[in-house]
């Protein structure tokens, strides 16, 4: 007899999210010239932690991606689901982040967010296409 899970237990990884994949991703609106909203779905494999950072790195992306080179979050919220009947819990983190050209008051780099996350985080990171 041969049984066939759709289950998957991969860690999410950091791309764009997708309908027809469960391990989840990041969503992104631009709200002005210097605004984005990011959110960040997780599978049960990633913490609420890795979440809020992995959407506080698309965040820096997108304001690096427009030319700023700083950045802060000026609102966000981590929302816990719990997923049955397995009981996993699936965390989603969602910010609004504001670009800046110049460094200030909470302000971060984006160079450095980037770095920073992406050492911290190399297993839900795509692969290269060069290794």
């Amino acid at each position: 007899m041969l049984v066939l899970c759709g289950c998957s237990t991969a860690q999410t990884l950091y791309r764009p999210d997708s309908l027809w994949d469960p391990r989840g991703g990041y969503k992104d609106a631009k709200l002005a010239d210097d605004r984005y909203k990011v959110t960040y779905a997780a599978n049960g494999l990633v913490t609420k932690q890795q979440a809020e950072d992995l959407a506080t790195m698309r965040g820096a992306e997108l304001c690096q991606l427009a030319g700023y080179s700083y950045f802060r979050m000026v609102a966000g919220t981590t929302t816990i689901t719990r997923i049955m009947p397995y009981g996993i819990l699936q965390p989603t983190a969602e910010g609004e982040f504001q670009c800046s050209f110049a460094a200030g008051p909470g302000l971060r780099r984006t160079d450095d967010v980037i770095a920073s996350t992406r050492a911290a985080y190399p297993k839900v990171m795509p692969k290269d296409k060069d290794s």
